[in-house]
C-alpha cells in the first residue's frame, strides 16, 4: 500500500472509534505503519545488514 492511501485511509476513518472496534483497531494499524515509513525514511545513517556488497 503506498503513502497515499495510507493517509486516504487514515482521513475517512472516525477519529473517535470507541475502543475494541475494528474501526479503532484498523486507525491504530495506520497510524504504526505510517510512522514505521516515517522512521525508515528519517534512519539513512543506518546501513542494513548484512552490507549488500559482502557476498562479493
Amino acid at each position: 500500500m503506498d503513502d497515499l492511501t495510507l493517509q486516504a485511509l487514515a482521513a475517512n476513518l472516525p477519529p473517535k472509534a470507541p475502543a475494541g472496534t475494528a474501526e479503532m483497531l484498523l486507525l491504530l494499524l495506520v497510524y504504526r505503519e505510517m510512522e514505521s515509513r516515517s522512521r525508515r525514511s528519517q534512519d539513512t545513517n543506518v546501513l542494513p545488514f548484512p552490507p549488500a556488497h559482502a557476498g562479493r
